[in-house]
């Protein structure tokens, strides 16, 4: 049975999950962001109750917990910091966004223009096309990327999602 919490590293610098559950016995959404900040297993941020919002919002209420993952699991609100980071990735970091959407009822990107660093949207988003995931974003910006859920029109609805590559 799913339940609130996160998965972080021992030092607390990483966190590779992040999950609500508001009614169990619905269907799950997986967002991909970018990287987490502030929120954890006791600390909700911002982007978590944007991303919560649009859950329980969709679809008459089919929804009933979510799964936040990132493209980078290091823990910073500031993108300059990621940038310095030795290993903004984590270890195990796609095994665990693999883990999320395996059972995902909706795999939403959400992971706004910085997802060009390192190339990373690209390569998570090959990894989920390796699985035949279908993947949904809330709106895309100029260049291709989707948007960030604090970026975007409460009364959204998920679209398909293709990130041209060239």
């Amino acid at each position: 049975m799913p339940k609130n919490g996160a998965v972080l590293d021992e030092t607390r610098t990483y966190r590779f999950s992040l999950s609500r559950v508001w009614e169990p016995d619905k269907e799950k959404v997986v967002f991909i962001c970018l990287n987490p900040s502030t929120a954890d297993e006791n600390i909700d941020d911002p982007t978590l109750i944007r991303c919560i919002d649009f859950a329980k919002r969709w679809s008459n209420g089919k929804y009933g917990w979510l799964e936040i993952v990132n493209l980078f699991g290091y823990r910073t609100s500031d993108f300059n910091n990621l940038k310095k980071a030795i290993d903004p990735i984590g270890s195990d970091n796609d095994n665990f966004i693999l883990n999320a959407v395996k059972d995902a009822n909706l795999v939403v990107a959400a992971w706004g223009k910085k997802g060009t660093y390192q190339n990373r949207a690209e390569k998570v988003l090959k990894l989920l096309s390796n699985i035949n995931i279908p993947v949904y974003c809330l709106d895309i910006l100029n260049g291709g990327q989707p948007k960030h859920p604090l970026y975007v029109k409460a009364i959204n609805e998920p679209r398909p999602y293709f990130l041209e590559i060239y």
